[in-house]
């Protein structure tokens, strides 16, 4: 005798002491030496289940205190009540049958009976060894008569096809099965012949794949020597031994994700359905049906899976018992889903039950509790549709069918109301082909409008749409006549005329119409401007509502913002911010990076280091760089030594006479036509229009455009990829331009260019938005019209350079991006000067004469000297000039022969 068969009989024992203690107790409950807080409990729970006996935590709470306090007659029959309305688990089962079998072990059928519902509920491998356990005591209190023996092997068999191929637990099963008929050969019972058995027995389970079979396969082997007819393990065992272990080592992982130790959560779900796919693709049903078994056991309520395992034997298994058996577990699980109780009631159908056991099934669905319309009405059309499949003489209970489904409906949720018509389209249809034909259907579609349902365009659709399918096309213009009179919901009338309109275009003649069109045209024109008056009600709704939600602006704040959008605010920040950002700047280059000077060349003159005048500064790259009118201080000191020490002469040398005049002429931007090796350098390598630079004629287009932002306020470590970042969300840019002075610097100006309208008003929309730690300035670059650009207004003229030997001043003129301004001084009988600044910025004043000084106010102050040409010392200056080779002074006289007439002269 093994160690399991001791261990059974020691059971034995103990439950044949326990029920010699507890015979005399059988029949009634002793209540002395309950507790009276057992006691009040106990009536606690009786009261609520006698209001509702459909709560399972109250059931299952009325059990355990029953049990604890032995009140055996109560216990049985509350278990019996609980049994009938819901699936019990492992530990409930386990824990009756303990009871029963310690009490009732003289009553069999009894024991059986509880045997046979508790291996229907879940697969439970503990159960079904529990059932081969009592089977086999059974049999050896019968002497291992035919009966019992049958008996036994019939169970062993079913708990094989129920739990023998679970991967994890069914070797119990198998070694339960195999010890009985080990130890029958051992006793001789039947002699060869049940050798044979238990061999097959081996061989069988070497070739399931099971957890534990390497050392089954050793036992066997043990076993086989020890026989006398040894016969060794077969070729094709071995293969299928070798094929299983394989199928193993596959699942082994998977095996592991939904050990029994495992939390039943979303997790472990996902783990079961992924092994369940594995199943399925390798296409052994079994298989897969004891996974579905074992993971609705885990997860009793969870509706879809029941749903998908019904599927799946519908579709592979397709056995009516089995497919009836999961749908009967499934509701007994999830009463609550209609889904359920539909498809099992088509499953009944197609395995050709009686409509006796169907009328049934159908009437436990609309008591099972159902939790919505759709459910209930899924349920009655299942019904509905099993009665309509049997043609005529069935049509009586049909539409009673009907009836109560509505009247169901109309009972239990009053004010649903059915928008898909799949009841009375179902109804009409039915009376159409099996009743009394077009009046009944008539009957039943006018019926519905009216109830709740006649307030909905949908309703009268489907009674246009039947109407029209008989072509009763007078008839279904009645209706549509009749619809836009009525209000209906969600602006059915307008769907109505529209659908009439067409109609009429599509059956009905041009009078028709025009009747139509004519009785339409209102309808649909009030319901536009209603739409339309909606669509502005929700914008200003929205709008609110969003003003509301904006964060309020502070007095310090709003002042501070109205600032930066001032152009003619030059406070100067020095906030803790603005420093940390001036300490972030880029250091100035070290001196040999500094862009070298320009060559002195003819008419230079050295200026004193007076700070010179705003105008003055004649740099196209300073000029450039400085937006809306305003003088940027952080102008590189080296840039104003050069406009010191060049004159204009100078900067166009390299362009020549002919560029100058067209200069002159067209008034385009210098840095178009000529541009200094230097001032390429100064820009950063990159050519007349580097990033401190006024544009080429070439890139005149990026400030044309009307989709650039000008940005202020930007921190000057700011990089083009931030700034694209940033506006990421207003449908992206496609430009960046971040404004730097001639050694580089951040200026903290941005010009932006966005790629339509919608992205410019976006990123406007963000104007006084925090950018690093700033106040963004944000605003619409306004580029002057194309016959204009670029001139401006802020410009002013230098006055005219001094020509050699001549006192007189020529007058400049300013150009910018906003327009023209004229120079502020002329001398008489100069030519008037041209000058350029980039959007109001420092103009420069050109002579027509390519000659052009600094302007007087830096100059050192004059004095004039007034010396008599005619006397000794206007000869000595002659004779000075005639010896250097220059043109002697001329006087007073001199001047009047040259420019007075000589009729004048005379005079």
């Amino acid at each position: 005798m093994d160690a399991g068969e001791a261990e059974n009989e020691e059971v034995m024992v103990s439950n044949e002491q326990s029920s010699e203690d507890s015979s005399d107790s059988d029949d009634s409950d002793l209540v002395e030496d309950v507790s009276l807080e057992d006691m009040a409990a106990i009536s606690k729970l009786e009261t609520d289940l006698e209001a509702n006996p459909n709560l399972y935590d109250v059931n299952l709470q009325y059990i355990t205190v029953l049990r604890k306090n032995k009140m055996r007659a109560r216990l049985k029959e509350a278990r019996r009540s609980m049994q009938e309305r819901f699936p019990l688990g492992e530990k409930l089962w386990l824990d009756w049958l303990e009871d029963e079998c310690a009490e009732k072990r003289k009553d069999v059928e009894a024991i059986l009976e509880l045997f046979e519902l508790a291996v229907k509920d879940y697969l439970s491998v503990q159960l079904w060894m529990q059932y081969l356990q009592f089977m086999g005591d059974q049999a050896a209190s019968a002497d291992f008569n035919k009966e019992s023996l049958e008996a036994f092997r019939d169970v062993a068999e079913r708990a094989l096809t129920a739990g023998g191929i679970h991967l994890a637990a069914g070797a119990e099963i198998w070694k339960t099965y195999r010890g009985f008929e080990e130890k029958l050969a051992a006793e001789g019972l039947d002699g060869d012949k049940q050798v044979q058995r238990a061999r097959s027995l081996f061989h069988r389970q070497l070739q399931v794949p099971l957890v534990g079979n390497s050392e089954v396969f050793v036992e066997y082997q043990h076993w086989e020597d020890a026989q006398k007819d040894s016969q060794g393990l077969p070729a094709h065992v071995q293969k299928g031994y070798e094929k299983a272990q394989a199928a193993v080592k596959l699942r082994q992982a998977h095996e592991d994700a939904v050990a029994s130790d495992k939390e039943a959560n979303a997790d472990l779900l996902a783990a079961y359905m992924a092994y369940i796919n594995l199943e399925e693709a390798h296409g052994d049903p079994g298989r897969v049906t004891v996974l579905y078994e074992r993971a609705v056991a885990v997860f009793p309520v969870t509706h879809y899976l029941w749903l998908q395992y019904a599927r799946y034997l519908e579709t592979h298994i397709k056995l009516p018992v089995a497919i009836k058996s999961v749908y009967e577990r499934a509701v007994r699980n999830c009463p609550w889903v209609g889904a359920l109780w539909a498809r099992g009631l088509w499953a009944l159908e197609r395995g050709g039950l009686s409509d006796e056991e169907h009328a049934a099934f159908h009437a436990r669905a609309l008591q099972a509790g159902l939790q919505s319309p759709e459910d209930y009405l899924e349920v009655q059309l299942a019904r509905i549709d099993c009665l309509r499949r049997k043609g005529q003489a069935a049509y009586a209970k049909t539409k009673e069918a009907f009836e109560a489904a509505q009247e169901l409906l109309s009972v239990y949720f009053p004010d649903w109301v059915d928008r898909s018509l799949q009841l009375t389209a179902y109804r009409a249809d039915c009376a159409l082909r099996l009743g009394d034909g077009i009046e009944e259907a008539r009957a039943v579609w006018n019926a519905a409008l009216k109830t709740a349902a006649g307030r909905y365009a949908e309703t009268w659709a489907g009674f246009i749409t039947m109407e029209k399918a008989e072509q009763n096309m007078h008839e279904a213009r009645v209706l549509y006549k009749r619809a836009i009179g009525r209000k209906l919901e969600e602006n059915g009338q307008a769907v109505l005329c529209e659908a009439w309109v067409r109609f009429e275009r599509e059956h009905g003649n041009p009078e028709e119409q025009l009747h139509a069109e004519l009785k339409c045209e209102p309808i649909l024109a009030a319901a536009a401007s209603a739409a339309a008056a909606a669509a502005n009600e929700q914008a200003a709704a929205a709008a609110q509502a969003a003003a509301e939600k904006a964060p309020k602006l502070s007095p310090e704040e709003m002042k501070r913002l109205r600032q930066e959008r001032d152009p003619n605010f030059k406070g100067r920040k020095d906030s803790a911010k603005a420093e940390a950002d001036a300490a972030a700047m880029p250091p100035p280059p070290p001196p040999s990076r500094m862009p070298p000077k320009r060559k002195k060349g003819l008419g230079y003159q050295e200026l004193p280091s007076a700070k010179r005048h705003k105008s003055q500064d004649v740099t196209g790259t300073d000029a450039a760089t400085a937006p809306s009118g305003s003088a940027d201080e952080s102008t590189a000191p080296v840039a104003k030594a050069d406009a010191q020490a060049v004159p204009m002469e100078v900067s166009f040398a390299s362009a020549g006479a002919q560029d100058v005049k067209s200069i002159n002429d067209s008034g385009e931007t210098m840095a178009a036509t000529s541009a200094s090796p230097q001032e390429t350098q100064v820009n950063g390598g990159e050519g007349p229009s580097g990033p401190s630079g006024r544009p080429s004629a070439a890139e005149q287009q990026f400030y044309k455009d009307n989709c650039t932002a000008f940005l202020k306020n930007l921190p000057f470590k700011t990089e083009e990829e931030q700034v694209e970042k940033f506006f990421a969300d207003c449908g992206g840019t496609k430009a960046v331009r971040l404004l730097r002075g001639p050694d580089g610097r951040a200026k903290g100006l941005a010009y932006v260019e966005f790629p339509d309208k919608d992205s410019l008003e976006k990123a406007v929309a963000k104007n006084g938005v925090e950018f690093q730690g700033r106040m963004l300035s944000i605003e619409v670059s306004r580029p002057p019209p194309a016959d204009k650009a670029p001139r401006g207004g802020g410009g002013r003229g230098f006055r005219g350079g001094r020509a050699p030997g001549r006192g007189e001043y020529a007058g400049g003129r300013g150009e910018g991006g906003r327009g023209r301004g004229d120079g502020a001084f002329a001398g008489r009988g100069a030519p008037r000067g041209r000058g350029w600044g980039d959007r109001g910025g420092r103009g420069m004043g050109i002579r027509d004469d390519r000659v052009v000084g600094p302007t007087p106010s830096k100059l050192p102050p004059y004095h004039a000297k007034i010396v008599d040409l005619s006397g000794e010392g206007g000869q000595r200056l002659r004779r000075q000039a005639e010896k250097n080779g220059d043109t002697a002074p001329k006087s007073n006289a001199d001047f009047r022969a040259m420019f007075l007439p000589r009729n004048v002269q005379k005079e």
